[in-house]
């Protein structure tokens, strides 16, 4: 579940491969009660949550995922960044996210994009990543 894809997918797509993988290990299960148009499951994986710029680093857990993000508890700032990068310690996969909402021990993450083997490497290595949703605003 850790390695890169032969070519590049989309999140939607990949979401969709690992929660396949993850279904056939038995340890998810949907939310009940689901009114979004995609199912969110609850899920307990290690997680980091990094800012672009490195300069802060924090710990947490993800409790749910959907195709389109996933709500982790984490003592999130409220004055961090708009832009993270997520960090899925039990799967190694490590996406580019929107921070949509925070409270005090939750912040909910759209995922923006998956990291490439470019940016997945200078993350690894602990390098400044460059945000996609930076490059956009640059052009």
């Amino acid at each position: 579940m850790g390695s890169l894809p032969a070519k590049p997918i989309s999140v939607e797509q990949h979401f969709r491969e690992v929660c396949s993988q993850l279904s056939q290990l038995g340890t998810e299960y949907p939310i009940v009660n689901e009114r979004r148009a995609t199912p969110r499951f609850a899920c307990d994986y290690p997680a980091r949550i990094v800012s672009a710029d490195r300069s802060f680093t924090i710990r947490g857990r993800m409790v749910n995922l959907s195709v389109g993000g996933t709500k982790v508890r984490a003592a999130f700032p409220r004055d961090g960044p708009a832009s993270v990068i997520l960090h899925n310690l039990a799967t190694d996969e490590i996406y580019e996210c929107a921070v949509r909402w925070k409270s005090n021990w939750f912040v909910g993450l759209e995922f923006i994009d998956i990291l490439g083997p470019e940016r997945r490497r200078k993350f690894l290595a602990g390098e400044r990543v460059p945000l996609r949703s930076q490059l956009r605003q640059k052009s």
